[in-house]
């Protein structure tokens, strides 16, 4: 299995998010990080499921609008998550 690292950047958009989420409906930003923990769970057994966007790799989200965007450290079996993505965004913003 692969490690997951989320980047600071990464868990202050999903926190925000959560935060957001929550003020939404009650309970929705729990559900939000329970299916981001399945989607971590996924991508360390297999991340090379996910589609690949030049050198970042990106998994959606089933019931949020997100994309988790990733790096593959194949040497060291590790997992880097760096900024999530809101798909209502523009796709030219994805990062590099």
């Amino acid at each position: 299995m692969y490690a997951i690292e989320i980047k600071p950047k990464a868990i202050a958009q999903l926190r925000k998010a959560a935060i957001w989420y929550n003020s939404k409906q009650l309970e929705l930003g729990t559900r939000f990080l329970n299916e981001l923990e399945n989607s971590f769970t996924i991508l360390a057994i297999n991340p090379f499921y996910a589609k690949k966007y030049k050198n970042v790799r990106g998994y959606n989200l089933k019931n949020f609008p997100f994309l988790i965007l990733f790096k593959v450290d194949e040497e060291n079996f590790k997992v880097s998550i760096v900024p999530v993505f809101h798909t209502a965004q523009d796709p030219r913003k994805y990062p590099q």
